[in-house]
């Protein structure tokens, strides 16, 4: 019964730790409004602490690529094809760049069952607007523009989100950092230096999993079961939550993407004047625009109460 409990502990303690990186490709329909298991997925991790800030920043990752890449395309079609009219190519992609925007100043300390919501609406917002660039630019890209597009996006990968990268990276490790302080909680222990290893990704996966089965293993059997049925519990819980989150999302999810894709394109005069470009010149100092933004920090999304304690810093 004993190794029952600890195979079923340890199982939740690895699965609950493990970074889940959100996918940086989008693909889909017109309208991306079907939640898929990856989704749910992705968004129950918002429901633990720096979990939000985990997935925004993964999200601002996907999206800044995406536009960066996009801004590749449109001057390359311009250089090599100036009289194609690409004009609704870039609407879209200066709807995407607001999206972006939004999704860098999204408040993380939001209610959360809000946050989930939220989540899920900007991410099928944002692979709506990728589809439908893809779409608008397709017929346009021949084979040496292809060429010239992918050479292009490899320079963008080193030279624009190196920084990006990174801050992601920290997030996942201060998230997997308060998640393996809290299950060392949980079983009486208390590990700074392990913390601080994990926080400056020092120490990976294996050797955390092999130190809380080594703590797992040092407790007596009552202590085991009663561990093993608070993580379960609280996994439990969690899943019935988002799920329940899930379903009040989805009736009205595609409404929502198209209202806030149409709000956009009404405000995009505005945000065009505020930027001081105009049609169809709108690329012109996007990679700035960007490349000024990804050094900025990443909207409301750290809670001094919620790092954990022993490390950190990078």
């Amino acid at each position: 019964m004993a190794n029952k409990l600890i195979a079923m502990v340890l199982g939740l303690l690895i699965l609950t730790t493990m970074p889940l990186v959100l996918a940086e490709e989008n693909e889909g329909i017109i309208i991306d409004s079907n939640i898929t298991p990856i989704d749910e997925k992705e968004a129950k991790l918002i429901l633990s602490p720096l979990g939000a800030e985990v997935r925004m920043i993964q999200l601002e990752k996907s999206i800044t690529r995406n536009v960066l890449s996009g801004e590749v395309v449109l001057n390359t079609l311009k250089t090599n094809h100036p009289d194609y009219d690409l004009i609704e190519s870039e609407k879209t992609l200066n709807t995407l760049e607001m999206l972006l925007e939004e999704v860098k100043n999204t408040n993380t300390q939001e209610d959360k069952n809000v946050l989930v919501q939220t989540f899920v609406e900007l991410k099928k917002e944002a692979r709506t607007l990728s589809t439908q660039f893809k779409t608008q630019t397709k017929g346009f890209i021949d084979s040496n523009d292809r060429t010239q597009i992918m050479l292009k996006i490899k320079e963008i990968d080193s030279n624009y989100l190196t920084e990006i990268k990174n801050k992601a990276q920290k997030r996942i490790r201060e998230y997997n950092a308060l998640r393996v302080k809290q299950h060392l909680e949980a079983l009486g222990e208390n590990e700074d230096s392990l913390i601080e290893d994990i926080n400056r990704g020092v120490a990976n996966l294996t050797q955390t999993r092999e130190k809380l089965m080594e703590k797992f293993g040092e407790l007596n059997d009552s202590n085991k079961k009663q561990v093993a049925t608070k993580t379960r519990n609280e996994g439990i819980q969690k899943t019935i939550e988002n799920k329940k989150i899930m379903e009040q999302t989805k009736p009205e999810l595609a409404q929502k993407i198209m209202n806030k894709i149409q709000t956009r394109t009404n405000d995009m005069n505005n945000w065009m004047q505020q930027k001081g470009i105009q049609l169809p010149n709108t690329s012109s100092n996007r990679l700035n625009r960007i490349e000024e933004a990804i050094s900025n920090t990443h909207g409301v999304n750290s809670n001094k109460d919620t790092q954990p304690n022993g490390g950190g810093k990078q």
